[in-house]
This record gives C-alpha cells, sequence and structure tokens, in this order.
C-alpha cells in the first residue's frame, strides 16, 4: 500500500471498531470499506437468511427496493451464495472474486443476474466471508462489494486488501454479537426505514416519538401540518403537534390512541386515518397507523419496542410505485399494481373501489393476492415493502 491507502485503511479499519461499540454507526464503516476498495456499492449481510428470517443486511449505495427484491424473491437464486456453500468455500476470513466462485460467462446466463443484478447495475464482486456458520450463535455473513457492468473488474489487490478487511470485520462483529445483537439488529432496522421515500415515525407507549425517518424529518421541518415538538427527558424525541389548529390536533391525538390501543389482529385498524390540515392550501395530509408487536421486527425482540407506527402521505406528492419491477419480481398483475399504488397514496379498502370503479370484495381479493405474493402478513409489512418500490 502507498501512503495514502494506509491512511484509507487505517481510518476504515477505526470506522468498524467504532461501529462495534455504536452499532448505528456500521453504515458508516461500510461505506468506508467501498471507498477503499473503489467500489460503487457494498453490503454487510447474511446471504443465506433474509432479513425478514431473522438475518440483516447493512448497504452502501443499494436501494431499498433492492434490498426487498432481493431479501423477498432472490436470496435463493444467488448464484454467488450457492457455488460457496456447493464448493464448501464458506471459510472464516477468505475472500473471493467474483470470477473465483461463478465464471463471469456462467454469471450473465444465469436468472439472479438477467432478472436482478442487471437491473441493479451489478456485475463484479469481491467478497469475504465474516462467519462461516461454524458457530452456532454466528449467522454465516459476508461483507461484498460491488461494481456495475461498465465498472472496474476487482482483481487480486482488492482481494488481498478484503481479507484483512474481513478479519478486523470478524473480531469487531463477533464481539458485538456476543454482547449487543439485539442493538445491532435494531439499528440496521431503523436504517431501512430510513432509506423509504414516505415519512414514518414510531411511537412508544405513551404516544411519545421513538423514531423519525429521514423523510419525516423533511417533512416536520417543514412546520406546515404536522411537527414535533420537545418534551421532557423521558419523552425520547417529543411529541407530534398539528400545525393547522384544534381540530387538527384531536385528530391526530385520536389517530395515536387508536393506533397504541388497536388490536394487532384486526387489520381493519389500519385504515383508521387522521387528515391533518395544512396552512398553504395544499390538500391535507392523510396519516395512517398500527399496533406493532411486542416483538416487532422494527427494534428485536430483546429490548424495548415501540408501540405503534404512524405513516404519512402528502397527497400532492403522488406517490408512484415501480410498476415494472413490482410486475417482475413479484408476479403482481395490472389490478394488483392499481391497488397497490391507491393504498400507499393512503386510501382504505372502501375508497379505492370507489377510486377503482370495482367492489369491495374485488378489492378485498386483489389485496388478499399482494399479501401472499411479496409474502407479508399485515398491512403495515405490505406498505414498507411497497414504499420501498414508491418514487
Amino acid at each position: 500500500m502507498d501512503e495514502r491507502q494506509l491512511v484509507d485503511f487505517s481510518e476504515t479499519v477505526e470506522a468498524i471498531y467504532a461501529a462495534a461499540l455504536k452499532p448505528e454507526r456500521w453504515p458508516t464503516a461500510v461505506e468506508r470499506i467501498a471507498r477503499l476498495q473503489g467500489a460503487a456499492s457494498a453490503a454487510l449481510l447474511t446471504p443465506s437468511t433474509a432479513p425478514r428470517a431473522g438475518g440483516f443486511i447493512v448497504p452502501f449505495n443499494l436501494s431499498e427496493r433492492s434490498l426487498q427484491t432481493w431479501g423477498q424473491k432472490y436470496v435463493h437464486e444467488d448464484v454467488w451464495n450457492r457455488a460457496s456453500l456447493e464448493r464448501g468455500l464458506l471459510r472464516n476470513g477468505a475472500a473471493y472474486l467474483g470470477d473465483d466462485l461463478v465464471p463471469d460467462e456462467e454469471l450473465t446466463r444465469s436468472t439472479f443476474y438477467r432478472d436482478f443484478l442487471v437491473h441493479e447495475g451489478v456485475r463484479w464482486l469481491c467478497a469475504g466471508i465474516v462467519f462461516d456458520g461454524s458457530d452456532a450463535d454466528l449467522l454465516p455473513t459476508v461483507c461484498s462489494v460491488f461494481n456495475p457492468p461498465d465498472g472496474k473488474r476487482f482483481d487480486d489487490q482488492h482481494r488481498s486488501l478484503h481479507a484483512l478487511i474481513t478479519r478486523h470485520l470478524s473480531l469487531a462483529l463477533g464481539t458485538m454479537f456476543k454482547l449487543r445483537d439485539a442493538d445491532f439488529r435494531a439499528a440496521s432496522s431503523l436504517q431501512a426505514l430510513n432509506r423509504l421515500a414516505a415519512p414514518l415515525v414510531l411511537l412508544g407507549a405513551r404516544g411519545q416519538v421513538r423514531f423519525v425517518n429521514d423523510a419525516a424529518h423533511r417533512l416536520f421541518a417543514e412546520r406546515d401540518g404536522v411537527t414535533l415538538s420537545a418534551g421532557a427527558a423521558n419523552d425520547d424525541m417529543g411529541w407530534l403537534r398539528a400545525t393547522g389548529g384544534h381540530r387538527s390536533q384531536s385528530e391526530l391525538d385520536r389517530l395515536v390512541r387508536q393506533s397504541l390501543g388497536g388490536d394487532i389482529h384486526r387489520p381493519e385498524h389500519f385504515t383508521l386515518a387522521a387528515q391533518v390540515a395544512r396552512a398553504d392550501g395544499r390538500p391535507p395530509l392523510m396519516v395512517r397507523g398500527s399496533p406493532l408487536t411486542g416483538a416487532n421486527e422494527l427494534l428485536g425482540e430483546h429490548r424495548v419496542p415501540p408501540s405503534a407506527i404512524l405513516f404519512f402521505v402528502d397527497p400532492s406528492a403522488r406517490l408512484e410505485l415501480d410498476v415494472d419491477t413490482l410486475t417482475r419480481v413479484y408476479a403482481l398483475t395490472p389490478a394488483e399494481c392499481r391497488v397497490a399504488r391507491e393504498f400507499v397514496r393512503g386510501a382504505s379498502v372502501d375508497s379505492i373501489s370507489a377510486i377503482l370503479g370495482v367492489s369491495v370484495a374485488t378489492v378485498r381479493t386483489h389485496m388478499s393476492n399482494l399479501f401472499d405474493k411479496t409474502a407479508t402478513n399485515r398491512q403495515p409489512a405490505l406498505l414498507k415493502l411497497l414504499l420501498a418500490f414508491a418514487r
């Protein structure tokens, strides 16, 4: 390494160990690894275990749409992972180039590449085996960096450097997994919420705000409809306040109470919404809420979880779904895509029926198909997935 590379390497290692102490810093560490390798994107992940099955993924420059698509549809089509398993290449500390696992000609002929990777701008791979699964307490874990088809192909120098990085990752992650597993899973889940285009917040048991994603921060900064007001020291981030007057505040408070007190086994609770007036004449904000289970996927089961989630829909923003990708990945029909589009825009089943001119029974059938095809079982989970495909 030259002097500049040594400095970059040292700073990357420092970022890795800093993340072991503060799990919310793992996205920064993964970004530093990608920069060190001159990679366009990167991911620290459990390649054989999708997040919904207890795994995790910490990405750099990979969209939430890409991650949802991989986790829901292509985790078992991953030819790189399959080859490493079949050839017994999963060994602690080993590093591989994509060609070491699957010849490039074979990769580009695979369904995994033609139906997924090429659409995500990924072709070249350098991967390090952080954990090979020999320790029952540690899921098989890989750190991978990627370049696009027209980007630089990784070489032996990248592989050697990645092997060094992988050793540090194993030390940092190994210690953290033994001591702070719940914190790490919480941080990775919240980062996924930050990548969504739609504003959302997580509420504590008293209705206090526990988490605000980046889109909600931008919405609240406008102070037009809803904002965040500070509370006491034990009130986490504070409280939601409607800027449009007493009636809007009452509507918002009602929704918060219903979301906190709702029955998680009754999906109709999710259709309850509040309309919050805006001062500039734009259509009112639509706020939708849902209770969360005691061991929900947002914060892990080993720490105090949030009690409810609220989604904010701005009718003037007109969220659009990436219909082509949804059709390709989940085999949605045009009618199901239309229902999904209105669903992410905040419409209830009855409203979707009126908007599309079909019966309520038909809308419910399409919703049932959406649950089946996306492998989700509750409306908040379905909405979270669909929002990953929204723009």
